[in-house]
C-alpha cells in the first residue's frame, strides 16, 4: 500500500493487478479539504509504463467528493505488454505532478 497527497485529496493504493494487456489499480481517496473537491480521473491520472504515457481506459470511483468524503473503487488500463517499471503520475499535463511507483 502507498499514500499519497494529491492536492486535497489523500489517495491510498491498495493493490494492482497486472496481466498481458491489462492493469487494474484498487484505490481510496479522501478529500480533506473544507469543501467539495472534484478530480477528473482521464484529464489527471496516467501510468508511465518503461517511459511511455498510458491513458487511464476507464474508472469506477466516485470523483466529486464532499468534505471529508471519502470514496474507494478501480482504475483501469490498457497495456500491451508487462512493463519493467510502472509509475501511477496524478496531474494535469501542464500542472506539477504527483508519482508513485508500482
Amino acid at each position: 500500500m502507498k499514500t499519497v497527497n494529491y492536492g486535497k485529496l489523500l489517495i491510498l493504493i491498495e493493490k494492482f493487478e497486472i496481466t498481458e494487456k491489462d492493469l487494474t489499480i484498487d484505490i481510496k481517496l479522501k478529500n480533506n479539504a473544507s469543501v467539495q473537491t472534484i478530480i477528473f480521473p482521464i484529464e489527471e491520472i496516467r501510468i508511465l509504463a518503461d517511459n511511455q504515457i498510458i491513458g487511464l481506459d476507464n474508472y469506477k470511483f466516485e470523483n466529486n467528493l464532499d468534505p471529508n468524503q471519502e470514496s474507494s473503487g478501480q482504475l483501469f488500463f490498457k497495456i500491451n505488454n508487462k512493463p519493467k517499471k510502472m509509475i501511477l503520475q496524478f496531474g494535469k499535463l501542464s500542472l506539477p505532478k504527483i508519482n508513485i511507483d508500482i
